[in-house]
């Protein structure tokens, strides 16, 4: 950490991203469909509601770590 954070996911969505995504990237996950590692653009935008406000909380938490060495 320190000054420097690579990540290799993506910590700081929000609905309308998720939604914009799915929209922009459908041909994409369909194309990647029968990966076992791929959800589908439906459930996606169906477990966001649940799942978001986690992914939320870990967002603040690595932020606020990775702020905390920049001082």
């Amino acid at each position: 950490m320190g000054k420097h954070l690579a990540l290799q996911c993506h910590v700081e969505m929000t609905a309308d991203m998720v939604v914009s995504w799915c929209e922009v990237g459908a041909e994409e996950v369909a194309a990647a469909g029968a990966s076992p590692a791929v959800q589908t653009t439906e459930e996606m935008t169906r477990l966001m509601a649940d799942e978001l406000p986690q992914l939320n909380g870990v967002a603040d938490q690595l932020y606020r770590k990775w702020m905390a060495g920049l001082r």
